[in-house]
């Protein structure tokens, strides 16, 4: 949402009049977490084994995916992606910054979720996020992983202040 709205300013106060954030950052995404893995190797060596054989990349990713299971859980076998979609997506949030989108959403009502214990997206990041709007309520779903990945976002209703 936030890259929709940086690109598209003028719905802001007609179109949307107020936005919900979930498990999220403005920037600085590889400062903290499992963020952090982005400033290793990792993405320039998935980048190289997307372009030889598909064995090559299935075997780097292999072994990307048994080293953050620790933070990640053991969760079900992620559906099948392509490796160019990988190493898009890993190029795209370790550069992600929205940082200047965060002012246009000052004039409306926003709400900040995320889970205490989401290694990708600590909730530094929410609670820093929601610290500069002035209109924003920060919602800590306790002991919630990854993006909502558990069964504990269902029960948002039972929430909690930081």
């Amino acid at each position: 949402i936030l890259a929709y709205l940086g690109a598209n300013a003028d719905a802001i106060g007609t179109r949307v009049i107020g936005v919900g954030l979930i498990a999220t950052a403005a920037d600085r995404i590889a400062d903290t977490g499992l963020g952090r893995a982005l400033n290793t190797p990792i993405v320039e060596v998935l980048k190289i084994a997307s372009h030889g054989p598909e064995w090559l990349f299935e075997g780097g990713w292999h072994i990307v995916r048994r080293l953050a299971s620790p933070l990640l859980g053991r969760g079900d076998k992620p559906s099948r992606v392509r490796p160019g979609t990988v190493v898009s997506f890993l190029s795209a949030i370790r550069h992600y910054d929205e940082s200047r989108t965060l002012a246009l959403l000052s004039t409306i009502p926003t709400l900040v979720v995320c889970g205490t214990d989401d290694p990708l997206t600590p909730i530094t990041h929410s609670a820093r996020l929601a610290a500069t709007l002035p209109d924003a309520e920060l919602v800590a779903v306790a002991a919630g992983g990854l993006g909502g990945a558990d069964a504990r976002w269902a029960r948002c209703g039972g929430r909690q202040r930081p």
